[in-house]
């Protein structure tokens, strides 16, 4: 026999039940606290007689009210608050996912917003002014990144090359020539299984990149051994290194000509933070190249292709017309 048995009391619903009920429900008229005790501690918490919604009512310990089997009070702020809570906690997520994942989501995005106010705006805009030199004379803007950081540098690379053009009919003088190391995947596989994986992004740097060149590299921790192994082979090359960090920086921090670094530890906040940087560059380059002459052509190729559309018959009898 249970207490509540020989007391000749009925067991109250289950915590979980409780909780739908009131989730259900909402507060109404029926939540009122009624007890002395309830009230007391309801203040001592720092809340309002009466929760204003469903959430705010649901994260405090429910219990069925003496006077009424249909309503329930509010209790908090008790000595075993912590085991209480654990239990509470466990039951409205089984009950409403969403309402338990809200303070994480909160809590992500707070530091999110710190993080970004602390980038260095002036580092941003030397790495947009850098690449619009690279572009606007005709040199290639080569990305690269592991992991969540590759899925960034093809972010980058598409943004660079596409988003760049502005709107689907506005006419450009040129086009920004970009491309993602990470993207080819049987190369990577090529060169990973016969020289080892630290060298897939350098051997290809070394077939692509060429003088007045620029080399992005994404990287949280800046000590990947394929990165640092890339950006070495660029630097013997001559092309221009950037990158994109996390806190500390690591050993690309000093391998770079440019270097932005994140001031987060976090991986998850630093890659947000990499991807918001992306969307600035690519924000700059579309300004600039909405008023840009074409890049000079040492070949002469443009020139002779007009001097022979000129001389085509066609052509001729058209402007006599």
């Amino acid at each position: 026999m249970t207490p509540y048995e020989r007391r000749g009391k009925k067991r109250p619903p289950p915590l979980a039940r409780r909780l739908r009920a009131f989730i259900l429900r909402g507060p109404g008229p029926g939540c009122q606290p009624r007890h002395a005790r309830t009230v007391r501690t309801i203040k001592a918490a720092g809340m309002s007689r009466t929760p204003q919604n469903r959430v705010e009512y649901a994260r405090w310990d429910v219990r069925m009210s003496r006077n009424d089997q249909d309503s329930y009070g509010v209790v908090s702020n008790h000595t075993r608050r912590g085991v209480h809570m654990a239990k509470h906690e466990r039951a409205l997520h089984r009950i409403h996912p969403a309402q338990a994942s809200l303070p994480i989501v909160k809590s992500q995005l707070a530091r999110l917003q710190d993080c970004l106010r602390q980038l260095q705006a002036d580092q941003i805009a030397d790495v947009a002014e850098r690449l619009w030199d690279v572009a606007r004379l005709g040199g290639q803007i080569i990305v690269a990144g592991n992991g969540g950081s590759a899925a960034t540098a093809s972010h980058m690379a598409l943004d660079l090359g596409k988003s760049t053009l502005g709107g689907a009919r506005r006419r450009v003088a040129f086009r920004i020539r970009t491309v993602a190391l990470n993207d080819a995947g049987p190369v990577i596989t090529a060169w990973a299984n016969d020289h080892g994986y630290d060298r897939v992004f350098a051997e290809q740097i070394v077939t692509l990149a060429r003088p007045g060149d620029a080399a992005v590299f994404c990287s949280v921790s800046g000590n990947s051994p394929n990165i640092v192994a890339a950006a070495r082979a660029a630097r013997s090359i001559g092309t221009v290194v950037i990158a994109l960090l996390g806190r500390p920086g690591g050993v690309m921090r000093d391998l770079a000509d440019l270097a932005v670094v994140v001031p987060s530890e976090d991986y998850q906040i630093v890659e947000d933070a990499h991807l918001a940087i992306s969307h600035m560059v690519t924000r700059y380059l579309m300004k600039a190249m909405a008023s840009a002459a074409a890049p000079p052509r040492g070949d002469g190729s443009a020139e002779r292709r007009q001097a022979a559309r000129a001389a085509r018959p066609g052509n001729a009898r058209k402007r006599r017309k």
